[in-house]
């Protein structure tokens, strides 16, 4: 299978909204829940997938980040669009303190 690179640059700028916490708890990898709102229709446009590129929290970074939009199979979520993001210095930080986060 191959991977089709995005045609254009994505710019996503939403405030992190509180999760379910299992990210954290449960896999060790807590992760910013973004809110839906603030992205609009984006994510409909959006196929599902695992999103790599750079994000800045609370207007620090930028740090590399990867992004999860879509539905969560894991957590038997397997409808309804989610967006996670995860940065990869988040051991410098705890998700709970972030207030938004572009990527």
């Amino acid at each position: 299978m191959a991977i089709e690179p995005l045609k254009t640059v994505l710019r996503l700028q939403a405030r992190v909204v509180e999760g379910f916490g299992r990210g954290g708890k449960q896999l060790g990898c807590p992760t910013a829940n973004l809110s839906r709102e603030d992205l609009g229709d984006l994510l409909d446009q959006l196929p599902t997938g695992i999103y790599c590129g750079w994000a800045t929290v609370d207007d620090k970074g930028p740090y590399k980040a990867v992004a999860s939009i879509g539905w969560n199979p894991y957590f038997k979520n397997e409808s309804g669009w989610w967006l996670d993001g995860w940065c990869m210095m988040s051991w410098l930080f705890t998700c709970e303190t972030w207030s938004s986060m572009e990527m």
